[in-house]
């Protein structure tokens, strides 16, 4: 999940590129994000190629019960990929970043006010069903 900036705060990119809209700017951001990541991976994997799935999509968060299912979703992803993975212990999943004090560059705090606090956040990801991800963000 990416927060995007707000119009206002991206029309100075806007006027000093040559971009028509915000939707475009922020298309080559992503782009340019994307590709970065997938040469500095192909490195160090001594491999060539795409990494993502093409065209990627961009999804506007539509309402607060979107958003809540939307961070379950990341959280419980490697369940629905790995049935036997519980994603409150997968060592890439954001999930315990969350609940720790670590550095992190994650927006912690916003989510977890979000839920209302670390009991409500982990109260929410015990109610759903990680066999019925794909059911979340509909």
């Amino acid at each position: 999940m990416v927060k995007v900036k707000s119009e206002e705060e991206l029309l100075p990119q806007m006027t000093n590129g040559d971009f028509k809209s915000v939707h475009s700017l922020i298309s080559k951001q992503f782009a340019t994000l994307f590709g970065t990541y997938a040469k500095a991976i192909n490195k160090q994997e001594k491999r060539y190629g795409n990494l993502f799935q093409r065209p990627y999509k961009r999804k506007q968060i539509s309402n607060e019960s979107h958003f809540s299912h939307l961070v379950y979703y990341i959280h419980a992803n490697p369940t629905l990929h790995t049935p036997n993975v519980d994603f409150k212990k997968y060592k890439w999943s954001s999930y315990q970043t969350m609940l720790s004090n670590a550095k992190t560059k994650l927006a912690r705090q916003e989510v977890l006010d979000w839920f209302g606090g670390v009991e409500q956040f982990v109260s929410f990801h015990d109610r759903q069903d990680p066999l019925n991800l794909d059911s979340t963000l509909e």
